[in-house]
């Protein structure tokens, strides 16, 4: 089924056509990676920005995020949003495994963020301490 959010082709001929990210998957650094591994992180974040975030955003617009006593307050409506990209671990993605995160080339993570761009209010606040009052 095709979305307004991205083409997955278009994000896969990019990754595999003209960079061979799987390439990166023969190193020390990246060799738990391999092109299936890829897909299917590329195909989870989509997947949750097309059901979780993208619908929201009509309802985070009219609420909007406000700045209270020094922290930034988000709409309800993106603590359900926050949980389900917590538990994708998408924001510490790029992020050494040895500390947590999945080691993936920021060649790879920057495709799985831009599913989310077009709920800059989502992602935005991340920059400042995030309170989800």
């Amino acid at each position: 089924m095709r979305n307004l959010l991205v083409d997955k082709r278009d994000q896969r001929f990019v990754l595999h056509d003209m960079l061979s990210i799987e390439t990166l998957c023969e190193t020390d650094l990246y060799g738990h990676l391999s092109r299936a591994a890829i897909d299917a992180s590329l195909d989870a974040a989509l997947e949750l920005a097309a059901k979780e975030s993208y619908p929201i955003m009509a309802e985070a617009d009219r609420e909007g995020c406000r700045l209270e006593n020094g922290e930034v307050r988000v709409p309800r409506c993106y603590h359900r949003l926050k949980k389900h990209y917590d538990q994708a671990e998408l924001a510490a993605a790029y992020l050494p495994r040895e500390i947590g995160g999945h080691g993936y080339p920021m060649s790879l993570w920057t495709p799985l963020f831009e599913d989310f761009v077009h709920n800059f209010g989502f992602l935005w606040p991340w920059a400042s301490p995030l309170s989800l009052a």
